[in-house]
């Protein structure tokens, strides 16, 4: 088994110690509950929560992320950035492409993401993204959450049934065990860099997305609040939307939802 997660063993791998508050936790619900919790009591930028074992992380959907102890990457970063504010939503995606980074960087694998927020290995997911919005309290300005989720040395075949066809982990994929405290290190670099750019604009994260997009040009069906909508894929739009062109011609922005990795409209069963 891998070193457990550590605060002095992430720092060794991290040019600017500074940057970042870390702290780790044996067993946590969900770090993106408890630094919401947090930043609502004026945590600061930088602030980073990673657990070892995670019972209800929270993904798209109200889905339940579960992290066995010692296998998976689980933390969640608090964010005050100084960017305008209709960037925002950008950061989810510059989350999405520091994991790529990172996890390409100690592996050297290729990745590819998922609108919005999936970090894929072939056809499965390895890793995911949810952003949460904490505004303005009292007490505290307000704050961006990016949880992160990545498998690493835990074994597709003990996931839940329901995703052990779509979902795979590192182990799985090179077949020896990752350093979990030096991909936390590059991811936190990696996030540092990609938000960073998003002071002087989105060209930079939009660029590298399109380069790693899993569906760009693919016929998608996509499953939104409002019903399922089919389109070839053309990218992002400035606000990071997915952008579908239907059968008439007529390009729809997809503010939410989820892509279906398929070229025939047919929606999960539920």
């Amino acid at each position: 088994m891998a070193d457990s997660l550590a605060v002095e063993a992430i720092l060794r791998h991290l040019p600017v110690p500074s940057q970042w508050n870390l702290h780790v936790f044996d067993h946590l619900a969900s770090t993106n509950t408890l630094a919401l919790e947090w930043a609502a009591k004026n945590a600061p930028h930088g602030t980073v929560l990673l657990a070892e074992s995670q019972s209800a992380g929270r993904g798209r959907g109200h889905r339940i992320w579960r992290t066995p102890r010692g296998t998976a990457l689980a933390l969640s970063v608090i964010l005050r950035p100084s960017i305008e504010i209709d960037r925002v939503p950008w950061i989810g995606l510059a989350a999405a492409v520091a994991t790529i980074d990172a996890i390409e960087a100690v592996t050297g694998l290729q990745c590819r993401v998922k609108w919005p927020n999936d970090v894929l290995i072939g056809q499965r997911k390895v890793a995911g993204i949810l952003t949460e919005c904490r505004f303005k309290t009292e007490n505290a300005p307000p704050a961006v959450v990016v949880g992160i989720g990545v498998n690493v040395n835990n074994r597709a075949a003990a996931f839940p049934e329901d995703i052990r066809t779509s979902a795979t982990s590192l182990l799985d994929t090179i077949g020896s065990e990752t350093d979990r405290n030096q991909l936390a290190a590059l991811l936190l670099n990696a996030m540092a860099r990609w938000v960073g750019t998003l002071r002087h604009g989105v060209e930079e994260v939009s660029g590298r997305w399109t380069m790693a997009s899993a569906t760009l040009g693919q016929h998608l069906a996509v499953l939104t609040p409002d019903g399922v909508v089919e389109g070839a894929d053309r990218g992002l739009d400035p606000t990071g939307c997915l952008i579908l062109e239907q059968r008439d011609g007529v390009r729809r922005a997809i503010h939410s939802g989820e892509v279906l990795l398929c070229r025939t409209a047919v929606p999960p069963l539920v």
